[in-house]
């Protein structure tokens, strides 16, 4: 039985091996100890292939996931979301943002999202990229819609919509997104759009910002930086290659890109703390309301270059700036100013810049093309460079220096149709004007005014320039160089300019005393016009005027504290004429308005010249303070013929030094008037020799 049992307990040993083998093998099982045995083993090894598994499979903790990047997506779900798992992204980017741990990247996938309130992107090193995912912010943020407040942050390729337009009137619910104390954030490729207040707002201690090729529409201000601290102001910044358009209001605080340091006194002189090196490049800036760009309150070291501007009041604007430069913008169509160098700004050198004053319907609309203007007198802006500009299509003037020191105007190309100047100066001292040209395209006005005002104005020179009138102008555009104010004018310097005048009223120089004003120690000389002569009129509520010359046929009033050896030259019109009836009619001398004082002793030649449109014997009649019974007279030739004729006359005169004379014009002859052809009639007293 034994054996019989024993050889019965093989078989059924091998019968249950057969059994699992065949089973492993995809046979039949058959039932047997064994087999359950083997099935417990199998169990346990399925489970322990589970839990490794699980083990293994990334898990939704609180941290950086293994990938570094975590997806949204408008399918997303974050229960089952998977981070570095595009394939289970989240729902939310607020739980993506809480999931985040530094340097870790959320990518938004196409489509559009809804946030109710708002975020803020607080790890270091985060990145945020949507391409093609627009994120709409829904209702009020405080103190930003997107808040960023840590460094090496990067938003990429995201459109938001802000949706802070349903009250423009009321009170905006806050920036776009704000950096506050974040170092190193770049925002690029990205769309801004619908905010009351700024689509990016860079505040207190930021530093190393860059701002690429985004976007931004519909605002109150497209990019503004600002500190509130002035030993923590924001800098440097790089905004490059942005489009700005179509802001909604032209408040004086709107504008494209703005960047300003609060609470620093404008007059403070050297900036407390600020850092330097801000560089706003090649953006496009269109109808952004007051500023198109605005640096202000001592920015330093900054670079403004290769930028397109159109339709703001101010195309760029420097206030209280310091070692800036302005380069190789074009602004054009600006309402007011095309660029401002203001309220003490120092050493900012504008160049190269083109401003063209129509607007988009062609309309000349901007009043100056550039204006360099101190804070007021004891607080002038310095030493700043205009070059190379080029300005067209100004409504007042091309250029205009006003409570300035030691300004540079050189090799700049103005055309100043339609303008009153082409540069004015006023309240300035040691203003250089020199090699540009002035074309004047239509009937303008003077080119160059020099205009004290109520403030004195000091060492001027205007070297080199030429006034190139390429039509036929006015008796008012025919002036070159203007000088009026009811303060002192003093040390003037205008030499070597050229004026291509295609009228006969041209004039090279015109003084217009208002009040009081004197022009004191003015040299004019080696100055060349195409008209058929050089006219220095000065027409004076004064008793006396002073003319001295430099020795080469150039001459200009100045006061008798100033004397230059050489020729000497009085030349104006002959503003009163005799008018007499009858033939030999009784016509003693209409004596001229002014006193000509001789500079030093010596014989002068008396000229007088022009046409006249009257048959006349025209004489001119001298009289001497120390001679007052000797009537020494110039008589023209006799013309016969009532019709237009030359009339010229001279005589000699000795004069000592000091020595006043009086002009006098005197007429005989059978018209019943003698008045001048086209306003040529004029005079001249020129030193001849000292005997």
């Amino acid at each position: 039985m034994r054996t019989t049992h024993h050889q019965s307990e093989q078989q059924r040993n091998k019968a249950e091996t057969a059994s699992y083998v065949a089973a492993r093998h995809g046979g039949t099982p058959v039932r047997g100890g064994y087999r359950r045995r083997i099935a417990a083993t199998a169990v346990i090894s399925i489970l322990t292939n589970i839990l490794i598994v699980c083990l293994l499979r990334p898990v939704p903790v609180h941290g950086l996931p293994p990938t570094g990047i975590l997806y949204v997506a408008q399918n997303g779900n974050d229960i089952t979301a998977v981070p570095g798992d595009p394939v289970h992204p989240y729902f939310n980017l607020s739980t993506a943002l809480a999931l985040a741990t530094p340097s870790a990247e959320i990518r938004v996938f196409p489509g559009s999202y809804t946030l109710n309130s708002a975020i803020t992107l607080g790890i270091p090193g985060l990145r945020l990229v949507g391409a093609g995912a627009t994120i709409k912010i829904v209702g009020a943020g405080a103190p930003g819609k997107i808040n960023v407040t840590a460094n090496d942050v990067s938003i990429e390729d995201v459109t938001f919509d802000f949706n802070d337009t349903t009250n423009p009137l009321g009170t905006p619910d806050g920036p776009g997104i704000k950096l506050s104390a974040a170092n190193n954030v770049t925002i690029k490729n990205c769309v801004l759009k619908n905010t009351l207040s700024s689509a990016i707002e860079i505040s207190d201690g930021c530093s190393g910002v860059r701002i690429l090729h985004n976007r931004i529409e519909n605002f109150f201000c497209a990019i503004h930086s600002f500190s509130n601290n002035g030993s923590n102001p924001v800098g440097p910044l790089l905004i490059e290659g942005n489009i700005i358009t179509d802001g909604w209001s032209t408040d004086a605080e709107s504008g494209g890109i703005k960047i300003q340091n609060q609470n620093l006194p404008q007059s403070a002189g050297a900036e407390p703390g600020n850092r330097a090196g801000h560089v706003v490049s090649n953006n496009r800036i269109t109808n952004a309301g007051m500023m198109g760009i605005e640096m202000w309150n001592y920015p330093s070291s900054f670079v403004v270059s290769g930028n397109h501007i159109q339709g703001t009041s101010y195309g760029i604007s420097c206030s209280a700036c310091v070692d800036g430069t302005i380069t190789g913008n074009t602004v054009r169509g600006c309402s007011f100013v095309g660029i401002e160098i203001a309220a003490s700004s120092r050493k900012v050198t504008v160049t190269g810049n083109t401003i063209n004053g129509k607007n988009a319907s062609e309309t000349p609309v901007t009043e100056t093309g550039i204006t360099v203007v101190g804070l007021d007198s004891d607080h002038p802006s310095d030493g700043n460079i205009l070059s190379a500009n080029q300005i067209s299509w100004t409504a007042v003037r091309p250029m205009f220096v006003l409570n300035s020191t030691y300004t540079t105007v050189i090799g700049n190309t103005c055309t100043v149709d339609r303008s009153v100047s082409g540069i004015e100066i006023a309240a300035a001292s040691n203003t250089k004007v020199s090699g540009n040209t002035f074309r004047q395209v239509g009937n303008g006005y003077s080119v160059i005014i020099l205009d004290a005002g109520l403030i004195p104005l000091t060492s001027t020179t205007i070297v080199d320039n030429t006034v190139a009138a390429s039509t036929a102008v006015t008796s008012a555009a025919g002036v070159s160089f203007y000088i009026h104010g009811n303060a002192n004018i003093s040390d003037t310097i205008i030499s070597g300019n050229h004026v291509d005048v295609v009228s006969y009223a041209g004039t090279m120089l015109q003084r217009v005393g208002n009040g009081s004003g004197q022009q004191v120690r003015t040299i004019v000389k080696g100055n060349t016009s195409s008209a058929p002569k050089n006219v220095y009129r000065s027409f004076l509520n004064q008793d006396e005027f002073y003319f001295r010359a430099i020795g080469d046929g150039n001459y200009v009033p100045i006061v008798p504290d100033y004397f230059v050896s050489g020729e000497v030259l009085l030349q104006y019109p002959l503003l009163q004429y005799p008018d007499y009836a009858g033939w030999n009619a009784p016509s003693g001398p209409i004596w001229q308005n002014g006193v000509f004082h001789a500079p030093m002793s010596g014989r002068y030649r008396v000229i007088f010249a022009g046409a006249c449109n009257a048959a006349y014997d025209f004489r001119l009649a001298l009289r001497r303070s120390q001679h007052p019974n000797d009537l020494v007279v110039a008589r023209s030739p006799y013309n016969s013929q009532l019709t237009v004729a030359p009339a010229r006359g001279e005589t000699s005169v000795y004069l000592n030094e000091g020595e006043a004379m009086w002009v006098g014009m005197m007429q005989f002859g059978w018209s019943s008037a003698i008045w001048p052809y086209s306003d040529l009639m004029y005079l001249e007293i020129k030193y001849e020799s000292p005997n």
